[in-house]
């Protein structure tokens, strides 16, 4: 059984979407249904640190959980490749992965901006497309890095795509480096002082949406965390989209979320989250609702046990937006 979700609650959403004030932010989980040609899915930050365990363990599996940021550490260490093979082997193994039809969606919304703390090119590469198709909302600009933020100084006429934590596109350049070990998070601001501090002015003002962020992910809770420290009360409403089992311990971080961070969670996974509130909006742009169809078989597999109301007649229906 899943804790449904109140239609009240994606009004919420939608009327800050609508209004130019919601902050996306996409964490490893949004793309765990993204496939590669070889037909590999993408990984969690945690199944990515078991990935390189079991390389430097001559293919075995680790006997225990080790975190991304360890097993970085320990990667750089043995290895005679060191820091350039780390990023070379995130880079191989993340690099070609498809958007899910949940990207393709999330596109078609005006989004006050976009953060992903995915090191693949998943987001860019969907609101790309969309924008090709002609109906993503807005245009996207990538920032990776300060250097960034100068190229698109003054350009206010499409939305920004952060990326703080680095690019797989990005690893030949230390200065512009992944956020992987314990010694990246501790210079990742400085590295990136400006794309931070531009994500921070964003969340004081904007309602947050994070989705596929585990409650212990270090990036969510810094965020929070810094958020909070500065605003408390004040702080805007923030909504985490998860798919947490059983439900009781859902139901136990959903009652801590609200009551210490003003957080309302939602129990579901990134693609029929993202379909549930484009058909709240009671519309669908007609080469969306086409991507849709196409995709639906695929999306009943990857998604099997989170489709309750969810039908392909109901798509079939929407129509286009006016």
């Amino acid at each position: 059984m899943v804790v449904k979700t109140p239609s009240d609650t994606f009004d919420q959403i939608l009327e800050q979407i609508m209004s130019g004030n919601a902050l996306l932010f996409l964490g490893a989980g949004s793309t765990r249904n993204c496939k590669l040609p070889d037909g590999r899915r993408g990984v969690t930050g945690q199944e990515l640190a078991a990935e390189l365990v079991r390389e430097l363990n001559g293919g075995d599996d680790p006997p225990f959980e080790i975190p991304l940021m360890e097993a970085a550490e320990y990667f750089t260490a043995v290895k005679a490749s060191s820091r350039a093979g780390l990023d070379i082997t995130i880079q191989t193994r993340l690099r070609g992965l498809k958007p899910t039809i949940g990207h393709y969606l999330a596109a078609s919304l005006p989004w006050r901006a976009i953060v992903t703390t995915n090191f693949n090119s998943v987001a860019e590469d969907a609101w790309h497309a969309a924008n090709a198709a002609r109906y993503a909302a807005t245009e996207v600009i990538e920032i990776r890095n300060d250097d960034d933020l100068a190229t698109y100084a003054g350009d206010d006429t499409r939305t920004r795509l952060y990326k703080p934590h680095g690019c797989i596109t990005i690893h030949k350049d230390p200065d512009k480096r992944m956020v992987l070990t314990s010694l990246d998070y501790f210079e990742s601001e400085g590295l990136r002082n400006g794309v931070y501090e531009e994500i921070r002015s964003l969340a004081r003002e904007c309602s947050t949406v994070f989705i596929g962020y585990s409650m212990n992910d270090y990036t969510f809770r810094n965020i929070y965390y810094r958020l909070y420290a500065e605003l408390g009360d004040w702080a805007s409403r923030s909504f985490s989209v998860t798919p947490v089992e059983p439900d009781y311990r859902f139901q136990w971080m959903a009652n801590s979320m609200a009551r210490n961070f003003n957080t309302t969670m939602i129990q579901d996974n990134f693609d029929t989250f993202m379909l549930r509130l484009v058909m709240k909006t009671g519309s669908i742009h007609s080469r969306l609702q086409e991507e849709l169809k196409a995709a639906w078989t695929e999306l009943t597999t990857d998604n099997a046990g989170w489709l309750d109301g969810l039908s392909l007649s109901k798509v079939s229906k929407l129509p286009a937006p006016p």
